[in-house]
């Protein structure tokens, strides 16, 4: 396969980059540690991720993983998130039909990225003209940070595809510093498999390409034969891309349905996680990226003084680090939830690891024993902090997990779930069949007897049989999302109000359901509305069943309903063949807009299904312009 041949590729670099560890600095003097203890030290990192591979699906993305690997990629049903991406899924698929459980499977393919991400760095380094010894010591202090080392055993495509990343970034640059065009072919391959993994992460990768190919595009000597290296580089990577998300692409619809699924989930990154610039530029963004991921202030500011003394006194290689990592930064930082940093960090942490070993190997011109003393001290201190929160979770299975198993049994095996809005992937997909609602956030929601609650890192009172599932070491809140670190189940005795917005003593019961198809097609966001309000879409349960628009609402106001159609919408059908016959899935309804002021507004539409289930629509907001 393309993939292991890049894989091999990675390993042979790697292995010269670790046995070449005396110091580029103008001295013969023998290094500190031999190549052989470099060799021990990764393999005892590769041993701490084989020993704390995550036992179960903490996070709901990987709960929509293990269902892709289980059933095969299809976006339309994993919408607004895409399952994977293709990559992690078809690798985690092969090692399940050879036996292996699903969610394992993705465990493994994610450890192993773990495991190859440390590496790969250290041969980036290397080629940005670290001595081997401190590129080593970049990839080792890398490995151990927290948040690297918890989310570098599970089964998620970051780790994975910072390792590829990488090693296309230290390929382009060890064809820069040779002047051998090959490298420029072979980075753009293991760019094709960071695409594959994780294409938001890869996209950086093409400027850094493009740069990278221009010596050899504007000298005379050999260029023919290096621009045909070049094209045969790029014409393989186009083929390695196409092996690995055409199957994607066909069993989700074919191009046309996957792009429309990728749209939506552009839609949702612009909706739910785009940052505003006043929140890019604020420190309690930057502190979750930079600061959160190590565990501890001094760590951060130990590494900060080092990465300083390194851009000052190595600046061409530190230049040569950030030139390849910030493009990744800018790409991706400003459309990512802060909450998530810790897990999405796994590219930017590489530049942290890089910058502070490039100050190590300064400060060892004059004191390289007090260096090298350092560099082990912080190797450690990040070891230590990191080892309790992953022990944990390695061995203690995930409150969300936790609380599913408990639903199956007595006497939580009877009633509708009423639940956080956070578990909802897990009861679907792992509870599927069950009687149950969602807490919508902004909404009061009613739980009566016999219900069973479910609430994620919160508490209500007035429970019965109340068990709680939860981590106990409090730096996963701020190594990890800070989400799914407490679960609550128990039974309601009375009339409740369990909503995060109360309820009135006389409210209605509602069961809120978010997986009812429903879709407001026009107002889009952002756009002007002019002259009239008329909110079109459609909504109908799978296999058939009838769903009305009851309600609209504007900035939170109910507005009234002048006139409300329904018509056919076949193209609903082709995309969801499960949803069956679409004669009245269609609605049209024109609001009155008399006391609507100029200006930006929200929209949100209520759904009700005919077995009394609802769902509230994502807000569309909008620009009224009469």
């Amino acid at each position: 396969m393309a993939q292991e041949a890049a894989a091999g590729v990675i390993g042979s670099r790697l292995a010269a980059a670790v046995a070449d560890t005396v110091p580029r600095m103008g001295t013969s003097r023998a290094p500190l540690i031999r190549p052989a203890a470099w060799a021990l030290a990764f393999l005892l990192m590769a041993a701490t991720r084989l020993l704390t591979i995550a036992p179960d699906p903490w996070h709901w993305d990987e709960v929509l993983l293990t269902d892709a690997v289980t059933h095969g990629i299809d976006l339309r049903v994993h919408r607004p998130h895409p399952p994977g991406y293709p990559l992690l899924v078809e690798l985690s698929t092969f090692l399940r039909r050879a036996g292996m459980e699903a969610y394992r499977s993705l465990a493994v393919v994610g450890t192993t990225g773990g495991i190859l991400a440390p590496l790969a760095l250290a041969w980036l380094l290397r080629e940005a003209g670290l001595s081997g010894a401190y590129a080593c010591v970049g990839g080792l202090l890398y490995a151990f940070f927290p948040s690297i080392w918890l989310f570098g055993v599970r089964g998620f495509s970051d780790a994975p595809a910072a390792a590829f990343y990488f090693a296309s970034c230290a390929s382009f640059l060890g064809s820069a510093r040779r002047r051998r065009p090959a490298g420029i072919a072979l980075g753009l391959v293991l760019a094709s498999v960071a695409a594959g993994l994780r294409p938001q992460c890869a996209a950086p990768l093409l400027p850094i390409a493009l740069v990278s190919s221009i010596p050899f595009l504007r000298t005379n000597e050999q260029r023919a034969r290096g621009v045909l290296l070049i094209l045969f580089g790029a014409l393989f990577a186009a083929l390695v891309s196409l092996a690995i998300w055409w199957p994607a692409v066909s069993s989700s619809g074919g191009m046309d349905r996957f792009r429309e699924q990728l749209a939506i989930q552009a839609a949702d990154v612009h909706r739910n996680s785009l940052l505003s610039p006043s929140e890019l530029v604020s420190w309690a963004t930057w502190r979750r990226w930079l600061v959160d991921p190590l565990g501890t202030d001094a760590v951060f500011w130990a590494a900060a003084v080092l990465s300083i003394v390194g851009l000052l006194f190595r600046f061409r290689v530190s230049a040569r680090i950030l030139l390849v990592l910030l493009p990744w930064a800018l790409l991706n930082v400003p459309v990512s939830p802060p909450f998530d940093a810790p897990r999405y960090a796994a590219v930017l942490l590489g530049g942290v690891a890089g910058l502070t070993a490039a100050g190590l190997e300064r400060l060892s011109r004059p004191f390289r024993v007090a260096s090298s003393l350092l560099a082990i001290a912080m190797i450690g201190a990040c070891s230590v902090i990191a080892v309790g929160p992953v022990v944990e979770v390695a061995r203690t299975p995930s409150p969300s997990y936790a609380a599913i198993q408990l639903l199956r049994t007595q006497p939580y095996a009877q009633g509708t779930v009423v639940h956080d809005a956070g578990l909802r992937q897990h009861l679907e997909r792992l509870l599927p069949g069950r009687s149950r609602g969602e807490i919508v956030g902004d909404w009061p929601v009613v739980a009566v007897p016999g219900d069973v609650l479910v609430l994620a890192d919160r508490h209500v009172s007035g429970l019965t049989l109340l068990r709680r599932f939860a981590f106990s070491n409090a730096l996963l809140r701020r190594i990890s999302r800070g989400l799914l670190l407490t679960v609550e189940v128990g039974r309601v005795t009375r009339p409740l109000s369990v909503g995060f917005r109360p309820a009135p003593p006389d409210a209605e019961v509602v069961r809120y359901d978010a997986d009812i198809p429903v879709s407001v097609d026009s107002p889009a966001d952002r756009d002007v509305v002019a002259r009239e309000l008329a909110v079109r879409g459609w909504c109908q349960l799978l296999g058939g069943s009838l769903v009305e628009p009851v309600e609209f609402r504007l900035d939170g106001v109910p507005v009234r309903i002048l006139s409300l159609e329904r018509f056919p919408r076949p193209d609903v059908a082709s995309v969801i063949p499960a949803i069956g016959e679409t004669s009245r899935a269609g609605y049209a309804a024109h609001l009155d807009t008399s006391a609507l002021s100029p200006g930006p507004h929200v929209l949100r539409v209520t759904f009700r299904a005919a077995d009394g289930r609802r769902r509230i629509s994502h807000p569309v907001q909008f620009v009224w312009s009469p």
